[in-house]
């Protein structure tokens, strides 16, 4: 089948799905609402050229996807200046990071109910200082208690006393020469209080149904390793120009509860860097700036930027912050105000640049020409001499 069968196909099935219509898709405010939209009209289509015995074989999703990705893209931008313009890979790839760093602070922070379990004393030997931490904060919720106690007070007291018990038997065990223990497991509350050995060692444990504990810390190492494998991609498919650090905030930000998501987050912040600072070549940029260049750079100077404010929360490899250090920002910066300059000299030469345009309303006045004024320097190329600029 020819493209442009394929695509009489596929638009044809769109126009029978009237959620998908462009009508709906305009009042959507944000972008991962725009996001669900686009992926509900794909799986929409996708869906029933499966179902169609004459499509199924000629039309695969990936090409469904890019006909109708760029579809909704172009009635997206149409409405939209150069700066605001949408991106449905960078976006999907911002949504997907997202989407998969939640699952890794829901996992990592799920309560695991400790049971009786049988141990190697040595894999046990690995979560004492756990177990000495329970048993310290028992006895000072027990003495706390114990200053005003009552009827009621009593019997908590008593439960608390049993369960100290539990672990003070769980450390002489641990200290004793037994191969193999039967012990309160585990002394945390969640995952995300596991450090590296520990992870390693519960990695060598064989969950089963009997050992309910073991099994859903085994499944949350098993979430992370795969997020682990899954960061670095979806980094890869983000557009240099539309970094959004909202979104990488957010992401990093729901990564760093625990090791595994730290590890994680290091992981994305290097990626996204190295793609960032691949793209912008210091001895080929010409003045003015490309749209493309110009959005590269507002990226970097805003990456940076969330880096330096942030890093004393956040997880970064030193190799990472070395090659965002390594970047001249200064002379980045002073090519985006050189080109500021140029617009401007031509707003004061130019009163018709200075109305607004018809799209993105939620602008100001002040806003739509600037915008209109850098897409008519950036993309028509129009814009002052070398002497005109100093003015």
């Amino acid at each position: 089948m020819s493209p442009q069968e394929a695509n009489k196909n596929i638009f044809s099935i769109l126009s029978k799905l009237p959620y998908a219509s462009v009508i709906n898709l305009k009042p959507l405010d944000s972008d991962e609402k725009i996001i669900a939209f686009i992926n509900k009209a794909i799986e929409g289509v996708y869906s029933q050229i499966s179902s169609d015995p004459q499509l199924r074989d000629q039309i695969d999703k990936e090409t469904v996807t890019n006909v109708l990705a760029s579809h909704f893209v172009n009635q997206i931008n149409a409405t939209r200046t150069t700066y605001e313009k949408f991106d449905y890979q960078t976006m999907s790839g911002f949504s997907a990071a997202l989407n998969i760093s939640n699952l890794i602070k829901e996992a990592s922070t799920k309560v695991i109910e400790p049971e009786v379990t049988t141990l190697k004393r040595e894999d046990a030997e690995v979560f004492l200082k756990h177990y000495e931490n329970k048993i310290e904060s028992f006895k000072q919720q027990i003495a706390l208690m114990e200053k005003s106690p009552n009827k009621k007070m009593t019997k908590t007291i008593e439960a608390k006393k049993k369960e100290l018990e539990k672990y003070q038997t769980a450390i002489e065990k641990i200290k004793s020469e037994e191969p193999s223990i039967t012990i309160l497991f585990p002394p945390f509350s969640s995952p995300r209080e596991l450090s590296k050995q520990q992870i390693d060692t519960i990695r060598k444990m064989e969950p089963s149904e009997e050992n309910k504990a073991i099994t859903e810390i085994s499944k949350y190492i098993q979430l992370s390793n795969l997020a682990l494998k899954q960061f670095e991609h979806l980094a890869q498919t983000i557009n240099p120009q539309y970094y959004d650090i909202e979104k990488i905030g957010r992401i990093i930000s729901s990564l760093n509860n625990d090791f595994l998501g730290k590890e994680a987050s290091k992981l994305y912040l290097a990626a996204l860097t190295e793609k960032l600072v691949s793209k912008i070549d210091m001895k080929n940029l010409a003045f003015p700036l490309s749209k493309e260049n110009a959005n590269t750079i507002e990226s970097l100077i805003n990456f940076k930027k969330y880096i330096d404010e942030n890093k004393e929360r956040i997880s970064i490899s030193p190799e990472t912050e070395e090659l965002l250090h390594a970047q001249d920002i200064n002379k980045l910066e002073g090519l985006l105000e050189d080109t500021h300059k140029v617009e401007r000299y031509n707003r004061l030469h130019d009163k018709a640049s200075s109305a607004p345009s018809s799209v993105s309303k939620h602008l100001t006045q002040q806003e739509h020409s600037f915008l209109s004024l850098f897409d008519k320097i950036i993309t028509h190329g129009n814009y002052s001499t070398s002497t005109e600029r100093n003015v």
